[in-house]
């Protein structure tokens, strides 16, 4: 975990969270496109929109981001290797 390779795989995982959450008024528009060809509906769905902003945390600086993508990787890494 604390080798060359996931220091930078984490660096480039930040790198990449911060230029989507940039865009992220996009992807909501796109889901709002995308949610009037659903004939279904439903509100749980991803395309509510609600989780892609709860994902990308856009309440947050862009520190605190990093320290938040930071947080979900090591949460995931803890997951498949306990």
């Amino acid at each position: 975990r604390d080798g060359k390779h996931y220091l930078e795989f984490q660096k480039l995982c930040c790198k990449a969270y911060l230029i989507l959450r940039k865009s992220a008024h996009l992807f909501l528009n796109l889901l709002d496109l995308a949610a009037d060809l659903d004939p279904s509906n439903n509100p749980m769905s991803f395309r509510s929109g609600q989780a892609l902003i709860e994902r990308f945390q856009l309440h947050l600086s862009p520190q605190q981001a990093v320290e938040y993508m930071q947080h979900v990787i090591q949460d995931s890494l803890g997951a498949l290797f306990p």
